[in-house]
């Protein structure tokens, strides 16, 4: 139990959400890309708005049900998931 816990909560990020200008993401759906034992999951934004959303997490040990607002960022708790949402205008080039 001691050794899980100095190895921290989150074991891997298993999907990002990412929000692209519709010409990026025309660009990056044109290409062939592997990513191993993640999903990628792509949506089109207006300019400006574009960047990481969302991290989906699996983690290590169940920790339960929850929500917890970190700063201007959010971490939802379910089991050995989590999701850790960004708030626009703090990550990347969302505003």
């Amino acid at each position: 139990m001691l050794l899980d816990r100095a190895e921290g909560l989150f074991e891997d990020v298993v999907a990002l959400e990412i929000a692209l200008a519709p010409t990026d993401l025309q660009r990056w759906r044109s290409r062939v890309l592997r990513v191993e034992e993640a999903e990628l999951r792509l949506i089109s934004a207006l300019p400006g708005t574009t960047g990481i959303l969302a991290a989906h997490l699996r983690l290590r040990r169940d920790a339960g049900r929850s929500t917890a607002r970190i700063g201007n960022t959010s971490l939802s708790l379910d089991g050995k998931s989590a999701v850790w949402r960004f708030q626009k205008g703090l990550h990347g080039e969302l505003s």
